[in-house]
């Protein structure tokens, strides 16, 4: 998908898949999940009450993390250099001048991995 991207939406589900420059997205009650099979290129920010997000990057990706889940935690999966423990805030930055992704949620869990660890998880599941 080219292009910038903005989803505002109540009890609303949201999934973005393919995604290369900004995505800004806003939502209550419902999971969000945004995809993308390349590095972005704009900012991310998405902000949610009362459900979980799901955001799926390249392993090589650069960008500037500011995550913060009140009542959830915070799981980075299959990025070496985002600790493996579990909070429920993370400040960091993965490689220089790379865009800014700010996610916030309220009640669940924000699930920050790498695309290369989710195809590693899906083949341990089908061997």
């Amino acid at each position: 998908m080219k292009g910038s991207i903005a989803i505002e939406t109540t009890h609303g589900a949201v999934v973005v898949k393919n995604f290369y420059e900004s995505v800004r997205v806003e939502t209550s009650h419902r999971d969000i999940t945004l995809m993308t099979g390349v590095e972005p290129a704009g900012d991310i920010d998405v902000q949610n009450n009362h459900g979980q997000i799901t955001l799926v990057l390249p392993q090589s990706s650069r960008f500037n993390l500011d995550a913060e889940s009140a009542n959830g935690q915070i799981q980075p999966i299959g990025f070496s250099q985002l600790e493996q423990r579990v909070r429920n805030s993370l400040l960091k930055e993965l490689g220089l001048d790379g865009p800014t992704i700010k996610l916030r949620t309220s009640y669940k869990n924000i699930i920050i991995q790498a695309s290369a660890a989710r195809q590693t998880q899906a083949n341990a599941l089908v061997n």
